[in-house]
């Protein structure tokens, strides 16, 4: 063979080793920096948080209510979060946490990471002495 191609060869087997290693390099930096959520705590009007399971009163004026949360630890590189209702055919929740009622109905709400750390929280619509919810349409 030629000692131009060899040369170029052996050129473009550095290089592209070089591009290898720079990549894995940064593969296994990504993955050493990344954080996982380890805890999602649902939080108050106030931003207090509750603990798993507690109940929030709703004063549901528009047949909604919007959920607070926050993920644990705050540095937590994905902080994706998916909600599932207990009764998904009658009150929904969409991608930011808003829950909408279909019907007067007690629901769970149960939120998940990524990496599967869930949290969940209970909606009771207020009532007055005759169990009555009163909503304006």
């Amino acid at each position: 063979m030629n000692k131009k191609i060899i040369v170029i060869v052996v050129l473009l087997e550095c290089v592209l080793a070089i591009l290898l290693v720079s990549f894995i390099g940064k593969a296994i930096e990504t993955y050493f920096n990344e954080v996982d959520a380890r805890e999602i705590c649902f939080l108050d009007e106030s931003g207090v948080p509750l603990d798993n399971d507690a109940i929030i009163e709703v004063e549901r004026m528009d047949m909604g209510y919007q959920l607070k949360w926050r993920i644990n630890p705050e540095k937590t590189t994905d902080k994706s979060i998916t909600f599932l209702s207990s009764k998904p055919d009658v009150v929904t929740v969409d991608e930011t946490g808003y829950v909408t009622f279909d019907i007067d109905t007690d629901v769970s709400i149960t939120a998940s990471t990524i990496n599967g750390i869930t949290a969940t929280i209970k909606l009771v619509p207020t009532r007055d002495k005759e169990d009555t919810v009163y909503i304006n349409k």
